[in-house]
């Protein structure tokens, strides 16, 4: 969801108002980022929130582009494929949606791929050992018959 500049604008008049307020109650730790936040405020004269002309509203990480639907995908097969194989790719896709500031995206992704491709290694190595008892039953029960 894209927060609009008026959101954006009412956000700090609220912010400014609680510190104006309130400075005599805040903690010293709050007073020196007040103190920091309005010297670049104005440092900064131009509104924070004016976007420039022709520039979309919709930010990178407000659609879903193929990184992130290729980073849940490869955890997807990672689990039901092989983990070898897409484990490291879904972890390099979350680390690029990271990077480009999807960290939502991209932290989940790497924790999914990582989480998928351990659960598909423990998945497999019990159903293994399963075939490997089921095995040792059906040879008992030849031996038995004959």
């Amino acid at each position: 969801m894209a927060t609009t500049s008026s959101t954006l604008e009412q956000q700090a008049e609220a912010y400014e108002r609680h510190v104006r307020d309130n400075w005599d109650r805040l903690p010293a730790w709050e007073q020196e980022q007040a103190q920091r936040y309005f010297a670049w405020r104005d440092a900064n004269s131009k509104s924070l929130f004016d976007q420039p002309q022709g520039v979309s509203t919709r930010t990178s990480h407000g659609g879903s582009s193929w990184a992130i639907k290729a980073g849940y995908l490869c955890a997807v097969a990672a689990f039901l494929l092989s983990p070898l194989v897409f484990a490291p790719v879904g972890v390099l896709i979350g680390v690029f949606n990271i990077v480009r500031g999807r960290y939502g995206h991209g932290i989940a992704q790497v924790f999914l791929t990582v989480s998928c491709a351990v659960l598909a290694v423990v998945v497999s190595a019990l159903l293994l050992d399963w075939i490997g008892v089921l095995q040792d039953r059906l040879i008992e029960l030849q031996t038995r018959q004959r």
